[in-house]
């Protein structure tokens, strides 16, 4: 998985890259969700806080790549509503934790990350898009600007893309993917005239306990994709498919077909 034109560096094993400009670091990952736990407890699951464990991690790579910025590509938070009084303090002390380990946190807001002014304090900066050399950076639920889509390289995350695995019982289990599109040129003109993007990168999400949907689950139409892949502005069918070890699974069309093959019959399904 190659990343050294623009300046990439995808960290093996992580949902994580390192972006690169004038020897600087920074270190890129999306959709934390932190407080996802306590939705998983209200279902009747009771587990441990992984917000401890999410940060020890990002201080962890972010000390090995040597760099003290951290680029959150949207859904700091859960909850899509204005957070109660628990769900503040768990995000403060786990921001706080990561200034307490030298790193400067920017957030690019997402469609999770309604009421993230009340962290303003302690965020570095807040935004929409951010630009590193011929780099930009978003969420991924909304178009892009005019000056995001000037950019060689686009970077998102939300759409959390997974492989589904089946073994001979039925039993299936999602891995976590790259995804890596090519611009559709005819399709980039008409909605950016002046556009030169010419790749997307979709990042998995860094909370272990956001997997995501096996491709194909929901096709490239629905809301949780990329506005850029669901109009063709990139294309989805022959995208490119990594894991996080950075081995190629195959083009997006090929795994669905796959995964259609593989699917069992009878029924037999469990998580």
């Amino acid at each position: 998985m190659e990343g050294k034109k623009a300046g990439i560096k995808f960290i093996y094993n992580e949902p994580a890259l390192i972006a690169t400009h004038n020897g600087k670091n920074h270190l890129v990952v999306g959709d934390l969700h932190i407080g996802v736990e306590r939705e998983v407890k209200w279902r009747g699951v009771n587990m441990r806080s992984a917000t401890d464990m999410i940060a020890n991690r990002l201080i962890g790579i972010a000390t090995s790549f040597k760099t003290d910025d951290l680029v959150i590509l949207g859904d700091l938070k859960n909850s899509i509503f204005r957070l109660d009084y628990v769900e503040i303090r768990i995000i403060k002390t786990f921001l706080a934790q990561l200034k307490d380990g030298g790193i400067n946190v920017h957030l690019i807001t997402g469609n999770h990350d309604a009421y993230v002014d009340d962290f303003s304090g302690i965020l570095k900066s807040i935004t929409d898009e951010m630009i590193i050399d011929d780099m930009a950076l978003m969420h991924g639920h909304r178009w892009p600007s005019v000056k995001a889509m000037s950019k060689g390289t686009i970077i998102t995350a939300h759409s959390h893309f997974a492989i589904r695995m089946y073994d001979i019982n039925g039993a299936f289990y999602n891995s976590k993917v790259w995804l890596i599109a090519k611009a559709n040129k005819k399709k980039l003109t008409e909605r950016y005239p002046r556009g030169k993007a010419n790749r997307l990168i979709v990042m998995p999400a860094f909370n272990d306990l956001i997997v995501g949907s096996g491709l194909g689950i929901s096709s490239n139409k629905g809301d949780d994709i990329n506005p850029l892949l669901r109009n063709n502005v990139f294309g989805f069918n022959n995208a490119e498919v990594y894991g996080l070890d950075g081995v190629f699974a195959g083009h997006v069309a090929d795994i669905l077909k796959m995964q259609r093959r593989n699917q069992p019959k009878n029924g037999k399904r469990r998580a």
